[in-house]
């Protein structure tokens, strides 16, 4: 069985005998509880799960989990996300973020005014992160100011 047939059937099943045919070494007990507590619609459920992942086997655990979901016509889906198409700027945006000690998310609103900001600067912006020579050539930007002075920055 897969991780996606136990997952199913743990919302599925009316009785528990499947779980004994689970192998436990190509399942982990983690992702399938990490696609349970996408379901919103039983937070007290994954409450009582999230106690148990690390505290229990894996066949108790599905024992468990088996108990405490309601059982369904079929197991509500698992979102997918997809990773939002990155911008040849991100890698200076990181080190903005890691510069500002914030998260990538927090500086996520302002990420237009910042590519124009770099696009129309880009030269003090890599001379102040300090960014190797070869990416000066790459993308373009005058080597010469590499040794120029740095301007006010912030």
């Amino acid at each position: 069985m897969n991780l996606f047939q136990v997952k199913n059937k743990l919302y599925t099943s009316k009785d528990c005998r499947w779980i004994e045919q689970v192998d436990t070494k190509k399942v982990s007990t983690f992702v399938i509880f990490k696609f349970i507590s996408f379901d919103k619609s039983i937070p007290d459920i994954i409450k009582k799960l999230n106690s148990a992942v690390f505290r229990m086997e894996d066949k108790h655990f599905l024992y468990y989990a088996w108990s405490l979901l309601p059982k369904t016509d079929k197991a509500p889906s698992t979102p997918y996300y997809k990773k939002r198409v990155g911008d040849k700027w991100d890698w200076l945006l990181d080190r903005y973020a890691d510069y500002l000690e914030v998260g990538n998310n927090d500086i996520e609103p302002y990420r237009e005014l910042l590519v124009k900001s770099i696009e129309d600067d880009t030269a003090t912006w890599f001379k102040f992160f300090g960014v190797e020579t070869k990416l000066w050539k790459k993308y373009k930007v005058d080597t010469e100011d590499v040794h120029s002075t740095l301007t006010s920055f912030f």
